[in-house]
Order: structure tokens, then C-alpha cells, then sequence
């Protein structure tokens, strides 16, 4: 019902418009696709068209004066009075109806003039930004000064090395395949003579879930102690959950540490299938095992021995076997009988 609900919002009639921007002369413009907020989850911003007749698309390291981000994005660098004259459309592509437009609106770059030395400001001081393993990751810094500032780049309190996982460019911090141990906080801090300013860009790289449960089947036998691992990949992992026919194991008896369920001693309530669930706040994925009793009626199964006799035109066959705690028979069209530790059927 949720997911239905959801996709019929998702699918009700939306505009875009593009956001014009004001710069500073000699700063970076930065343009952005406006999306109603009930469709933004499904709209993504494919490419920019400027004048009408020049396409921009997502890229690493842009042309030196027009680049456009992963997360849609288009950033004019060094923005002077020709990059006033032009006009800018967003070109978007619906996720589930596959269908693609154009804002019904223009964005416009306004470039104004420095009135004396301005340290750097920052129009926002934290972001927020997702990708999926192997991804292209720009993290954009882009703060406004008189004269255009410096850009450095932090990750967990020190300098981004940069190689060929993690480069720099102007403002940019280019990842060309993501990683989820690049998953953190990074701080750029853009310094010009008059100061500088900092701003905190969170990143979450995700990989797909996968549970998996060994060992797929379990036998054990009754009163013996049974243990099942749940091997998670994938990241982030939020929460490992167990359960049991469907049931949460929370209020059924047994034992949890995280990945690992453990039966201290198997009772018949026991057997049954078992399910692992690992999740995030996008993602979910399970793995299954079956417990299974070994041993029924107590019984050893050990088979001590068989025989068989040829009596008065007929054969008589009888068997022996043995266990270790006591158990009850019935018996079947012969007689049965108990000696301590062994019972016999012929």
C-alpha cells in the first residue's frame, strides 16, 4: 500500500525550472535544477543546455570553464561579463516512467563587482552527498571573496593525498570510483587574504546487501548446543536482525551477538527456518537456514545388530540399537523390550 501510494505521487504532473545565480566577478557560478520536493527522489538531472544549442554533461574534470557535477550541478568558473549573456536550461529524466523534459524556465549568470577585499563566505556550511560503490564522486567547495579564495581539503583532520583514488580541482574533490571506505566527513577550507571559511561535506558511498547463513542446514541433536553465523557484505550495515518461521527471535529463546545466533540447548520448538535480515535505510537483503533434529526419539541410531532366521516356513528378523537417555517405544506386531541401555525389537 505504502509503495503504491508512493509511486502516485511520484507520478503526479511536476515543472522544472532552473536557478539563476549572482557572483562575484572572478568567482565560480554555480546553477542548480529546481525539482518539486514530491517528485525528487525520481527526477534525475542528466545534462545542461546552454544557448539553446550547447549540450554539458556530467564529467570528471569538466572543460576549464563549464562543469557539470554527478549531483547535477553546473558550475561556471571564473564567471565574467560574457557568461552574463548566456542562458541555461537543466535537462532531467523521470526514473520510473523513463520520460525525459526540459526546464520550462531560463537560469542567468549575474556578475557583480568586488567592493574592497571580502574574506570567503560560503552560501551553505554542510552537505550532504550519496553514492553507490564505483561511482564518480565530485564534493564541490565553492565560497564567494574578493580576490577569489584558496581551496584545502581535510579528510579525518588531515590533508587529502592526492593520487590517482583522490584528486583536486579548484574548489573540487574528484573520487573516480568510489569506495565505501571513502565514506566520512571532509572539510574544505577557502582562504584568501581578508580570511577564510570552512565548510563540512559528508560523504555515504553504498555497496548492495547480501546475507548469507551457514551452515544452510543445521542438524543437531536434542539437548546439544547449535550456533548459525549470518556473513554480511555490502555497506552501510544499520541493523542484523534474526528471525524464526517469521517470527522475531527478540522474543524467542536463544541467544544473539550481532551476526551470530547460538542455541545453548536444542528443544523440538527449535527446528524450523531461519532468516537473517540485514538493512540500511535503502537497502535490505536476507539469508535462510534450516534447523533440523537429529537423533529422533533420543535414539543414538547406532545400529548394533541385524539378523535374520528361517523358522517354521518363515523368516524372523530382528534388530538392535542402542542410546544415551531414556525413551518410549510402541510396539508393532512383535514385542518390545528395554535392558538398561539397549532395546530390541524382533
Amino acid at each position: 500500500m505504502r509503495r503504491a501510494l508512493k509511486t502516485s505521487v511520484a507520478m503526479q504532473e511536476y515543472t522544472i525550472d532552473a536557478g539563476s545565480s549572482i557572483v562575484v566577478r572572478g568567482n565560480s557560478a554555480v546553477l542548480r535544477c529546481i525539482v518539486p520536493s514530491f517528485v525528487k527522489d525520481f527526477i534525475k538531472v542528466t545534462s545542461w543546455l546552454q544557448d539553446g544549442n550547447f549540450n554539458i554533461f556530467p564529467s570528471r574534470d569538466g572543460d576549464g570553464k563549464l562543469h557539470m557535477l554527478p549531483t547535477g550541478e553546473l558550475v561556471v568558473v571564473n564567471a565574467g561579463t560574457a557568461d552574463s549573456y548566456s542562458t541555461y536550461q537543466c535537462r532531467v529524466t523521470h526514473r520510473l516512467s523513463g520520460e525525459a523534459r526540459e526546464s520550462t524556465g531560463v537560469a542567468r549568470i549575474s556578475v557583480s563587482e568586488a567592493h574592497g577585499i571580502t574574506p570567503p563566505r560560503f552560501s551553505e556550511r554542510t552537505l550532504s552527498i550519496e553514492a553507490r560503490r564505483d561511482e564518480l564522486v565530485v564534493l564541490p567547495c565553492f565560497a564567494e571573496g574578493d580576490p577569489p579564495p584558496d581551496y584545502r581539503w581535510e579528510f579525518g583532520g588531515s590533508p587529502v593525498p592526492e593520487d590517482e583514488q583522490r584528486y583536486t580541482s579548484g574548489g573540487l574533490l574528484i573520487i573516480p570510483r568510489a569506495r565505501p571506505h571513502d565514506s566520512g566527513r571532509y572539510t574544505c577550507t577557502a582562504s584568501n587574504p581578508a580570511g577564510n571559511s570552512r565548510l563540512d561535506v559528508s560523504l555515504l558511498v553504498s555497496w548492495p546487501l547480501s546475507a548469507r547463513v551457514s551452515p544452510a542446514l543445521l542438524t543437531a541433536g536434542l539437548g546439544q548446543p547449535a550456533q548459525m553465523t549470518c556473513t554480511t557484505t555490502g555497506h552501510p550495515v544499520t541493523m542484523v536482525m534474526w528471525m524464526k518461521n517469521g517470527q522475531s527471535l527478540s522474543s524467542l529463546r536463544g541467544g544473539m551477538s550481532g551476526e551470530v545466533f547460538h542455541l545453548a540447548s536444542v528443544s523440538r520448538e527449535d527446528q524450523g527456518m531461519y532468516q537473517c535480515f540485514v538493512k540500511n535505510e535503502k537497502d535490505m537483503a536476507q539469508g535462510t537456514a534450516e534447523l533440523r533434529l537429529g537423533g529422533e526419539l533420543g535414539l543414538n541410531s547406532v545400529l548394533s545388530r541385524i539378523w535374520g532366521t528361517w523358522l517354521k516356513g518363515r523368516w524372523s528378523c530382528g534388530l538392535e540399537v542402542s542410546w544415551d537417555e531414556p525413551v518410549f517405544y510402541q510396539e508393532h506386531g512383535g514385542h518390545g523390550s528395554r535392558d538398561g541401555g539397549a532395546a530390541a525389537w524382533r
